[in-house]
């Protein structure tokens, strides 16, 4: 299975194609940090939770024939269904915070205070 994203851009204002590589790969960059997936975990599998990773590791992530990945895990959510408990790991980029969106709004202006 492949999965295939399209995403059009004015380059009208580019003149070689350097430019058009490098304003095409920007674009990527900021459209990437959108993408989460959600996996169940397996408590059985090779990797325990809590003992060899935990919310904000980076954990590597292979799925045969869909997806290889480096990815951030920035959630876990507990499911209860009656006695069974399972685990469901959020991956990605980690979402804004409030300091994140108030320093971009303020184009870097913005105290920060720790």
């Amino acid at each position: 299975m492949i999965i295939r994203k399209e995403i059009f851009i004015d380059a009208r204002n580019l003149k070689t194609e350097d430019q058009l590589i490098q304003k095409g790969e920007e674009k990527l960059e900021t459209n990437e940090k959108n993408i989460t997936v959600e996996l169940e975990y397996l408590p059985n599998g090779p990797a325990k939770y809590l003992q060899d990773f935990k919310v904000g590791d980076v954990v590597y992530i292979v799925e045969a024939g869909l997806v290889e990945a480096k990815m951030r895990l920035i959630e876990v959510k507990e499911e209860k269904e009656g006695a069974d408990t399972t685990l469901k790991l959020v991956l990605g980029r980690e979402w804004p915070d409030l300091i994140n969106i108030v320093s971009k709004e303020k184009n870097g202006n913005a105290i920060i205070r720790k």
